[in-house]
């Protein structure tokens, strides 16, 4: 039966020996967002006027995970 440390070296050694060519050349090339980030923003901002509840469960919500960050 293979020991967790024995798998852990195994998975390193197969990640450390691939070369930066398998990988790719460089980082990934991502798509541009900033359309559907737009619109998704204008949403937010009128849910958040339309209720003001809302914002206030929201704002303390992201506050509370920005502080454990």
């Amino acid at each position: 039966m293979p020991v967790f440390t024995d798998v852990l070296k195994v998975l390193e050694s197969d990640f450390n020996d691939r070369s930066y060519e398998d990988r790719g050349s460089g980082p990934p090339v991502l798509p541009n967002n900033k359309k559907l980030a737009t619109i998704q923003l204008q949403h937010l901002n009128k849910k958040f006027k339309a209720n003001k509840q809302y914002f206030d469960h929201y704002t303390a919500f992201m506050e509370k995970n920005y502080k454990e960050w």
